[in-house]
């Protein structure tokens, strides 16, 4: 079976353990990196807005044999019911750049990787990265955020050009994001033990390790820190040197201050092998390695 024909499939199925009171609907989702995942909707009549469950992975279990439709159907529905709560956002509200506006924010991403679908968004370019605009939504309990990415029709519909878009999300992405720098050792024995053990600081850790974490507190899109004014330059003079810097993904870079022997080729084809083997093909930032210089205050290609 084919996944377009497993799609319609159990988009019946769980029309029919949901009920009339539900719409489901079958459509794709362009993911970052040209990624397109295949996804149903579940929405209540009264909702205009829903979340997509990804259903690639179902699909895999049912031709392994693993689970039949029936079960994979109710799995459908019991995570749309386990994740079913009021979002704390008024969608209409997001026809007003006044309602929004301070919560507008910006990413990293890949730039080849994301050229078609850059072509319909305001962004600027970086190295071989684009900037790229969010505006950062509640989604639903324990403070949760997802993210609404800004297109050129945004624009025009706000009635504001991207200078002040830019503005925006200088100024609200470190103050909504706030970085944070962690040693490996500290960030392998928090993941151990389960346990924020991360400093809260900003990061400035004096050079005793040989790899630290750079992200935001939310360990998403945290990549977007090498952006933030003066970070890295801080980072540097606290240290007394420069540094590589390695975009392990889109979520975290890793910096690794320099000791005059580091090999640029061999720090590249380590983040080759990294994204080739252990990162989700959306998550992959860049390929290459990148050099801080602390005179001249610059990051470039290593």
């Amino acid at each position: 079976m084919e996944l377009v024909e497993f799609a319609a499939k159990i988009g019946t199925m769980v029309q029919e353990k949901m009920g009339s009171g539900y719409a489901i609907s079958n459509h794709q989702v362009r993911k970052n990196n040209g990624i397109v995942l295949n996804a149903i909707t579940i929405r209540t009549e009264e909702s205009n807005i829903a979340p997509s469950i990804y259903i690639e992975h179902f699909y895999d279990e049912v031709e392994s044999g693993s689970k039949s439709m029936d079960e994979v159907a109710g799995e459908i529905c019991e995570t749309y019911e386990q994740n079913d709560h009021p979002l704390g956002f008024d969608v209409n509200s997001f026809i007003d750049f006044g309602s929004v506006k301070d919560r507008v924010i910006y990413r990293l991403v890949n730039y080849e990787k994301n050229m078609d679908e850059l072509a319909d968004m305001p962004h600027d370019r970086y190295l071989d990265f684009a900037i790229i605009y969010c505006v950062l939504v509640p989604m639903g309990e324990m403070g949760a955020t997802g993210t609404i990415m800004v297109t050129n029709d945004h624009l025009t519909m706000w009635g504001i050009g991207k200078l002040e878009l830019v503005e925006m999300a200088d100024r609200n992405t470190p103050r909504l994001l706030k970085s944070e720098l962690v040693s490996m050792e500290n960030m392998l024995i928090s993941m151990l033990l389960g346990e924020d053990t991360a400093s809260d600081n900003s990061g400035l850790l004096p050079p005793g390790s040989a790899m630290y974490v750079l992200s935001n507190r939310s360990k998403m899109n945290g990549a977007s820190c090498l952006l933030y004014p003066g970070l890295l330059a801080q980072i540097a003079d606290y240290w007394g040197r420069d540094f590589y810097v390695l975009p392990s993904s889109i979520h975290e870079t890793i910096l690794i201050p320099d000791d005059k022997k580091m090999d640029p080729v061999a720090l590249t084809n380590m983040v080759k092998e990294v994204n080739s083997s252990q990162l989700l093909p959306s998550e992959v930032l860049s390929d290459h390695a990148y050099f801080y210089s602390k005179s001249e205050k610059m990051l470039m290609a290593a």
